[in-house]
């Protein structure tokens, strides 16, 4: 059973800079996913020991400012169901950001597979405008509208699955489950990315010293 860390929320939020610096100091390295079979995927490593993968790609040639599970296909959600059902490669941790694979396929796809899913909502309307504005992005407003209404209602799904989870657990001792969780945009990114490693059982690998 993996923990699964599926960082969402609206475009601009900081998604990727939050997922970036929780797995900075970490060992990470491609997959050549069509030769070994499952999603696009680079495995995250603590020393010598593989402990997970981060899904899409962070390495390498991807468009700028737009890692993460954007850089998979948008039929990509076939892949990633059949390899979470079949274990997931036995990874202790699966990290994951976007919204590519924000979907209730993919929440089915985790809980059949036993995994624990949490969902760690990074919210900051204001934040995520004043830094859409500072990169200048020009998206449309409809677009933008709807990816923040996915976002939220993703979110809301997942924390009543949780709660439904929750009861089927103690009647009919279910395994897997949902954790939701909202983090603050304007909180230091420094610090939302120590309260996901430790809701993964993770810590932050000791640098070398210089």
């Amino acid at each position: 059973m993996s923990k699964i860390l599926f960082v969402v929320g609206e475009p601009g939020v900081g998604k990727s800079t939050l997922l970036g610096t929780a797995f900075e100091g970490f060992g990470r390295a491609e997959v050549d996913h069509l030769k070994a079979g499952g999603p696009m995927r680079e495995l995250l490593w603590d020393g010598s020991r593989l402990f997970g993968c981060e899904l899409g790609r962070r390495l390498g040639k991807h468009p700028e400012g737009y890692p993460g599970t954007d850089t998979m296909s948008m039929t990509a959600i076939t892949g990633v169901d059949e390899w979470l059902r079949a274990g997931a490669d036995d990874l202790d941790v699966i990290a994951l950001e976007g919204t590519r694979l924000m979907n209730k396929r993919f929440v089915n796809a985790a809980l059949a597979g036993d995994h624990q899913l949490m969902i760690f909502y990074l919210y900051g309307p204001q934040i995520a405008r004043a830094r859409r504005d500072e990169r200048g992005s020009n998206q449309n407003s409809q677009w933008l509208k709807g990816r923040q209404t996915a976002a939220s209602n993703f979110y809301q799904l997942c924390d009543r699955l949780a709660s439904e989870r929750t009861q089927l657990r103690s009647l009919d001792g279910v395994r897997g489950g949902i954790g939701t969780h909202v983090l603050p945009a304007h909180r230091e990114v420094e610090d939302n990315a120590r309260f996901l490693l430790a809701m993964a059982g993770l810590a932050r690998p000791r640098l070398p010293l210089v």
